[in-house]
């Protein structure tokens, strides 16, 4: 049995029906981020946040690549990726997941034939939908 406790001012983001997006989403050139979870302020250096990312084939992350403070986690749900971290590159699949620190430069890149999509958490909350 799940119970749902809800403070109140708990942040809760639905998916639309019709087009199945979160009502929170930015765009970074091709890259979608459908935000799931929202920081708040008085969270502060335990804040964090998550979003859906697609990627379309052939496209790569932008946001990491000057690497920032804190931590991150990505599960890819569907296409191959290569996480580009400092000078390695990890070939992650459907199911596989990757942690690391953010602090050194870092790229997520579509390498399959389909658009890649994966849940991905930030540690500090660095906001990037707006």
């Amino acid at each position: 049995m799940v119970k749902i406790f809800r403070r109140k001012n708990t942040k809760i983001l639905k998916r639309n029906k019709k087009n199945k997006k979160t009502k929170a989403a930015q765009k970074e050139e091709d890259i979608l981020y459908e935000e799931l979870a929202r920081a708040e302020s008085s969270d502060k250096e335990n804040s964090i946040e998550s979003y859906m990312i697609t990627i379309p084939k052939g496209s790569h992350t932008h946001r990491g690549s000057y690497g920032h403070l804190g931590r991150e986690l990505g599960i890819i749900l569907k296409g191959k990726g290569c996480l580009k971290y400092e000078n390695k590159e990890y070939i992650l699949n459907e199911g596989d997941s990757a942690s690391f620190s953010a602090a050194v430069p870092h790229v997520l890149e579509n390498v399959g034939d389909v658009d890649l999509q994966a849940i991905w958490v930030v540690t500090p909350a660095q906001r990037f939908v707006k």
